[in-house]
């Protein structure tokens, strides 16, 4: 298992790097790079339940993903969320949205027509 502290691994680094583009932290440590990954991992389950609900998702997972990572009551929220996965041995799986105040924000903010 690697340590919590130091450089990100490559594919962490890879991850970020793939949605977040010329917005990846240079440098990225291990924490914040986990940081970004829950939130682009529940970006991904939001547009997910949008399409599934039969609406459309108007913002790209980058959009998302900053949104979430902007508005820091959220982050926290999204970060306890991937959390909570891990330790249940659920992260690898599909990720199970619950129906909170936060996740309505981010589910408006990733269905609306505003840019």
């Amino acid at each position: 298992m690697l340590p919590k502290q130091g450089t990100a691994t490559d594919a962490q680094y890879q991850t970020v790097l793939r949605v977040m583009g010329d917005l990846t932290p240079s440098p990225l440590n291990y924490e914040k790079a986990g940081e970004i990954i829950s939130a682009i991992n529940y970006a991904a389950a939001i547009r997910d339940t949008i399409k599934r609900d039969g609406n459309q998702c108007t913002k790209n997972l980058r959009q998302i993903t900053q949104f979430i990572r902007t508005n820091l009551d959220i982050h926290i929220d999204v970060i306890r969320w991937a959390k909570s996965r891990f330790k249940r041995g659920t992260h690898n799986g599909t990720a199970p949205l619950r129906k909170t105040l936060h996740f309505q924000k981010v589910y408006d903010f990733a269905s609306s027509g505003n840019q």
